[in-house]
């Protein structure tokens, strides 16, 4: 498996980039060179959200306090109008710096149709619970709107600076049915036949306008995925889940639950010959101080590798006002320009652990068993053939402090010694992302993991035989 690192859902954009972008440059591109920068998280995969825009009249939520940022521009306001291309700059300003960072792997993808393609006439959702919110007749022209801003970015090369995405996600949390009107966010709720439909006249408009973005889909939560999209294969370049682990069975939480679907997706997907992505994950339901959920988000990467074997992981925002959502938190109640004072923004226990995946395991690495059932949340490990580098990670949850011993399998062994180095880092209550002294052998690699903290190691200098 190979491994693509990222963070989105939005760092990643939408609402992040709906606010940040429109920071003056002196808090802007610090906050750039955080996430996206070689000495920040490095973060590669970018997911950029083809907005809805939003009837003022219908959507009261989206127009004030938080609810100004998480309604999302739209590009065309009306079905008469025609396309306003300078309606979302700020999202596109935070696009941009991505790329020149670094980032190189680029999904659009919406959460609704326009507001006036909806039956509701609202963004949000429909008016009753479980109803489709896509009007019938307007299936062929949200399949050339989605089409349409895609070619803009490709083809337009000073507005769109040649930005071609590699996949296009028509649809978020479609089948779940939980969109409604009045709501505090973007979405639709859109039936699997409807579904279909709609992917077939994608899939054709990005054909006739020459187009080498795939689709991907279905971007819902991975306890509902496997059972209803099996049957979208055809039309499919790559599955979309949603990780939210600790939305479980009955409202509790259940890891082992969780854990069975991930089988189930996996399974389905191998079958299929498709990769997946967790293309969103956040800590739903699940409180706590910092290092808590920071270890809990640890344990949902690791099980999305080890159990999923997913090729890419994203954060759905990174930059958020709620500190437990957020890699990076910021207070979403200033108005972004320079007569505001200023709230520095804090860095969480989240954003140092993800840095060392983002540091030691990046794109291109590839995913290596760990031989122990028990260890499928706690421990992962990865081969980077660019650095002739193997690289591991732990999470120590327990009150107490553990000893690991990692054994390293013998098609590895030839190469081990001479120049090869072990190095560890660890991020704790403590410390961040913190290089420690390790001491001990290269066989087997053994060390101390304080209580509730983060680890990893990297062993330098060694080449695999196949």
């Amino acid at each position: 498996m190979h491994w693509r690192r990222g963070a989105s859902g939005e760092a990643g954009l939408c609402w992040l980039g709906n606010f940040v972008g429109g920071f003056p440059d002196t808090h802007f591109n610090p906050l750039m060179d955080l996430l996206f920068s070689p000495s920040g998280l490095n973060l590669n995969i970018i997911r950029y959200n083809i907005g809805g825009g939003n009837n003022a009249t219908n959507s009261p939520r989206l127009q004030t306090g938080w609810g100004k940022w998480r309604g999302m521009p739209g590009f065309k306001a009306t079905e008469q109008a025609g396309y306003n291309w300078s309606a979302d700059d700020r999202q596109r300003k935070v696009l941009f710096a991505a790329r020149a960072r670094g980032a190189d792997t680029f999904e659009a993808f919406a959460n609704s149709p326009p507001w006036w393609m909806t039956v509701s006439g609202d963004v949000a959702g429909a008016s009753k619970y479980g109803e489709g919110n896509l009007k019938v007749q307007y299936e062929e022209a949200y399949a050339e709107f989605l089409t349409d801003v895609v070619e803009k970015f490709a083809k337009d090369t000073s507005w769109g600076k040649g930005m071609v995405f590699d996949t296009l996600e028509p649809f978020n949390e479609a089948l779940e049915g939980w969109w409604m009107k009045g709501g505090g966010q973007e979405g639709c709720n859109i039936g699997l036949q409807q579904m279909k439909r709609i992917l077939l006249m994608v899939q054709a408009a990005l054909e006739r306008k020459q187009l080498k973005t795939g689709i991907v889909s279905v971007d819902s939560f991975v306890q509902t995925t496997p059972r209803q999209i099996g049957t979208l294969n055809p039309f499919l370049a790559r599955y979309n889940v949603h990780g939210y682990m600790s939305l479980a069975k009955n409202g509790t939480s259940s890891v082992e639950w969780t854990t069975q679907k991930f089988h189930d997706m996996k399974r389905m997907a191998k079958g299929q010959e498709k990769e997946v992505w967790v293309s969103e994950w956040g800590p739903l339901l699940r409180g706590g101080e910092d290092m808590d959920v920071a270890l809990f988000m640890a344990r949902s990467i690791i099980a999305a590798i080890n159990i999923l074997e997913a090729t890419g992981w994203v954060f759905w925002q990174a930059i958020d006002p709620v500190a437990s959502w957020a890699l990076i938190h910021i207070d979403w109640s200033k108005t972004p320009d320079e007569s505001t004072v200023y709230t520095p923004p804090t860095v969480s226990k989240k954003f140092w652990i993800l840095k060392h995946f983002t540091s030691l395991a990046p794109a291109g690495s590839k995913r290596l068993y760990v031989n122990k059932a028990k260890c499928s949340y706690g421990i992962a490990a990865f081969y980077t053939p660019k650095k002739r580098m193997i690289s591991v990670f732990v999470v120590n949850q327990k009150a107490t402090p553990r000893t690991v011993k990692i054994h390293i399998p013998w098609w590895f062994l030839r190469n081990v010694g001479g120049k090869s180095k072990v190095h560890s880092w660890r991020t704790s209550y403590a410390d961040d992302f913190v290089k420690v002294n390790y001491r001990g052998g290269h066989m087997p690699i053994s060390f101390a993991i304080p209580a509730r903290s983060f680890a990893s190691f990297a062993l330098t200098h060694v080449r695999p035989l196949w």
